[in-house]
């Protein structure tokens, strides 16, 4: 059963193109799931440690460049410390 990724209902297939009645939205057919699966839309890039500590205005000054390098240096030890604050 062709499943839709974000909330796991039945989706209907439209010619050549699936839709969700629930979400009222069109599915990528890269994006159906199968059987209620959900698809995982977590970011790959997250915040650092440090960057939790950075005003909204400091962080308004970084330039997109510094803020995807400092996303693709943030790692999964860091979300224990996430979920601590």
């Amino acid at each position: 059963m062709k499943t839709c990724p974000y909330c796991g209902s039945r989706i209907k297939q439209l010619l050549s193109s699936y839709y969700c009645d629930f979400c009222e939205l069109g599915i990528p057919r890269e994006d159906i799931q199968e059987k209620g699966k959900r698809k995982d839309f977590l970011p790959e890039l997250q915040p650092t440690v440090q960057d939790l500590s950075k005003s909204t205005r400091e962080i308004m000054r970084l330039s997109i460049i510094e803020l995807m390098e400092r996303g693709a240096t943030a790692t999964a030890s860091c979300l224990p410390a996430l979920r601590s604050t």
